[in-house]
């Protein structure tokens, strides 16, 4: 309705002429867009039916297409600005017609351009989104919207990638004897060898973590010692929370798996102290870093001059809903609340 109202608002008429016979006289009569005065136009009975489909297009975008447009008017009155005599009222008769007919056939087109200036546009918004030097974030549909009577379903992917030769955390020296004689500083290298592994179910989200961890001690001399290697499979919970726009995301350590690899002190039978260690790392050092990243959001998939209000997260079999209350803000400085959008 904004976008025809404005239209109509915006409609101009080019100059035409014309000729009429009343009994033996005939009157020859050129319109004019010069601003020697005014018109008054009143349309009533207006009814416009306009469809259009959305869907995913090849990128994972959402994309906007006019199917069919119809248009009635049942009446366009004239009145000119500035006189009663007979002269205005039989030209107001005869601008009536033709502003019918523009009015007919422009406004479908008007309504066409449009639709198709919001397709451009969302055709250029990004469906990756860098989140640091680390990780991306993938906003792309998986399959074409679904449209229901008061609410449209957009089926977004929100995977995120991390890049799995980036150490996540490193330089880590917590003080402890090991088989040292004296307590040394030590130095624990953690790796990714793979993305995370997320879980959802019914409100609980779960996040797998599996890397490699290399251990060095840090001799008086400032030198490193290597000490020991192993695999380990670390697994959080997810608390997540909308602030500002952005979904943020907090891990805590629910269970901590840890093979040793290799070793140089040979302290394989002593595997649950090593456990017991890294566990104490990843509490206090390695997961308050990972946080502190997540900690800065990840934009939600939103449009052009509208906010999300009052979001709500609800966790289901294998995926994540994020419904909330769309806000539009009109480029002119009105508000429009749009609801039940997911």
């Amino acid at each position: 309705m904004e976008l025809l109202k404005q239209a109509i608002l915006k409609e101009t008429f080019p100059s035409w002429s014309g000729q009429e016979s009343f009994s033996v006289v005939k009157v020859n009569y050129v319109i004019s867009n010069k601003d020697q005065g005014g018109i008054t136009v009143s349309i009533s009975g207006l009814f416009i039916a306009v469809i259009f489909k959305v869907s995913r297009d090849s990128t994972g975008r959402l994309s906007m297409l006019l199917h069919n447009c119809q248009l009635s008017i049942n009446s366009v009155k004239v009145k000119l600005n500035g006189g009663s005599s007979w002269i205005y009222s039989f030209l107001s008769g005869y601008l009536e017609k033709p502003i019918h007919t523009k009015l007919d056939k422009n406004l479908c087109l008007n309504i066409k351009y449009k639709i198709q200036m919001m397709d451009a546009q969302l055709r250029r918004h990004k469906v990756l989104s860098q989140i640091d030097a680390f990780a991306q974030i993938d906003y792309s549909l998986v399959s074409s919207p679904a449209v229901f009577k008061s609410h449209i379903n957009l089926d977004l992917k929100l995977a995120t990638t991390f890049n799995v030769n980036t150490a996540l955390f490193q330089d880590f020296v917590p003080e402890i004897a090991l088989s040292y004689t004296t307590a040394c500083p030590v130095l624990l290298k953690l790796m990714a060898t793979s993305p995370p592994v997320v879980s959802l179910n019914a409100d609980i989200c779960i996040l797998q973590i599996t890397g490699c961890v290399k251990v060095f001690a840090v001799l008086p001399n400032s030198t490193t010692q290597y000490i020991f290697t192993g695999n380990l499979t670390a697994s959080t919970r997810a608390n997540l929370t909308i602030t500002k726009q952005k979904l943020i995301i907090s891990l805590l350590l629910k269970r901590f798996q840890f093979s040793l690899l290799h070793s140089t002190l040979g302290f394989s039978e002593q595997t649950s102290l090593v456990e017991n260690f890294l566990s104490y790392a990843l509490r206090s050092a390695v997961i308050p870093v990972i946080n502190d990243k997540l900690g800065k959001g990840f934009p939600l998939f939103n449009l052009a001059r509208t906010t999300l209000t009052g979001p709500v997260i609800k966790m289901n079999q294998g995926h994540l809903v994020i419904s909330a209350d769309v806000r539009y803000k009109h480029k002119e400085g009105g508000d429009e609340d749009l609801h039940s959008h997911s």
